[in-house]
């Protein structure tokens, strides 16, 4: 009996030790997100900002000049507002400011709508007011947003879904967030 009682303990411990470490990985993966982002939003965005001055010159002396357009440098100008578009999205995909700024319920809000512009998949979102009211820890809606953005990220590459909604409410002292679409569903040999 104390063999087994023992094993049980050190089983548990063990569970604990991973439980902690599983947090510790995910706490510092979001820390290397945040650092990117940032570096992202200062390095780079200031290299595309002054790529993007130079053309800006460029065309109005130009046109100052009385020269015919360079297609180039207007498609230059094009492909660099693309990129800068692109970069905002990659920076707020890694780590979106409205979930610090705004909090957990703005910032599922704001990537539902993010994923509507992008894909045209309808996302309609539900908070109910007594969820909505709910101040979360910056780690636990960091997790909660993580979650929801898997899940949408799941429905636009698999479900062939045209419609998402996203529900919090309280249910029995907890908060519940539900996503659910429309799509194609996990066949049985999944």
């Amino acid at each position: 009996m104390t063999t087994l009682k023992h094993s049980q303990d050190s089983l548990l411990a063990s569970n604990e030790a991973l439980r902690q470490l599983s947090q510790y990985l995910e706490r510092v993966r979001e820390e290397e997100r945040v650092r990117i982002a940032r570096e992202l939003h200062d390095e780079l965005g200031s290299t595309l900002t002054g790529v993007k001055w130079a053309i800006a010159m460029a065309i109005d002396r130009a046109q100052e000049a009385a020269l015919p357009g360079d297609g180039q440098l207007a498609q230059a100008s094009q492909l660099l507002d693309s990129a800068v578009d692109t970069m905002r999205r990659i920076i707020s995909d890694l780590r979106p400011s409205v979930l610090d700024h705004l909090g957990v319920w703005t910032a599922i809000e704001w990537y539902a709508g993010q994923i509507e512009e992008r894909t045209g998949l309808r996302c309609q979102v539900a908070i109910a007011a007594e969820v909505a009211a709910i101040e979360v820890e910056p780690e636990r809606a960091t997790a909660m947003f993580r979650i929801v953005q898997e899940a949408l990220t799941n429905c636009v590459r698999h479900a062939q879904a045209s419609r998402i909604e996203i529900r919090g409410r309280r249910e029995a002292g907890a908060v519940i967030i539900a996503v659910e679409d429309d799509g194609v569903g996990i066949g049985n040999d999944a």
